[in-house]
């Protein structure tokens, strides 16, 4: 399954939550019972809607852009939510890959931990880590490629990576450790277990990987 293939499986799976949400929230409209609604999962579905707009298409995006508008919106709904979401698929299935291209072939990482810094700023901590742990992970990859001794299987694992770099003395323990601990939370931040860390934890993390960044990469 390519990046493509992930990004459009993934927009599915948003939709399908978000339409269950949405049949809750007219439940719930018509009952008048809006504690019926869990809120949790309303704000696992934004984050990860959140999350995959972002990386497929760029903050630039005009999807992006208003899933970010209706999130702050005080009359937000998950109807409104999941017809942006629609939408995004259905270019996504079109052809439109301008943020996706530009993720994969970024040489300068500044502009996604700058997007990292705005969701955290934003309250959006879970997604903040997700985001900078994508920025980790591809920039181990890089300073892999540039060891000759290194031989990148095709799916290298961050751990994997993190281990052949120390290996190598790209650089020292302390910072493998801080990488092994980066990367843990970055798990944990992208399969929902938001109870396991805190923002000072995404805080400390979002430092440490710029920290990482300026002195591998300029």
């Amino acid at each position: 399954m390519d990046a493509e293939e992930r990004i459009i499986k993934r927009l599915g799976e948003m939709i399908d939550m978000g339409e269950e949400l949405s049949a809750e929230e007219r439940r719930a409209d018509h009952h008048g019972n809006y504690e019926s609604i869990n809120e949790g999962n309303v704000a696992q579905w934004k984050m990860s809607s959140l999350n995959i707009l972002l990386r497929g298409f760029g903050e630039n995006s005009i999807h992006y852009k208003e899933f970010v508008k209706e999130v702050d919106n005080s009359t937000f709904s998950v109807e409104i939510g999941n017809n942006i979401l629609f939408a995004a698929l259905d270019d996504m299935r079109g052809g439109y890959l301008a943020g996706m291209k530009e993720l994969l072939e970024a040489e300068i990482f500044s502009d996604f931990m700058e997007q990292a810094e705005e969701l955290f700023t934003k309250g959006y901590h879970p997604a903040a880590a997700v985001v900078a742990g994508c920025v980790l992970e591809d920039a181990l990859r890089k300073l892999c490629e540039q060891q000759s001794e290194i031989e990148l299987p095709d799916k290298p694992k961050l751990s994997w990576m993190n281990d052949r770099l120390r290996e190598h003395s790209v650089y020292n323990l302390l910072t493998h450790k801080r990488i092994t601990a980066n990367a843990d939370l970055r798990n944990k931040a992208a399969h929902g277990e938001w109870s396991e860390f805190d923002k000072d934890d995404v805080k400390e993390m979002v430092s440490s990987i710029n920290t990482f960044m300026q002195k591998h990469f300029g």
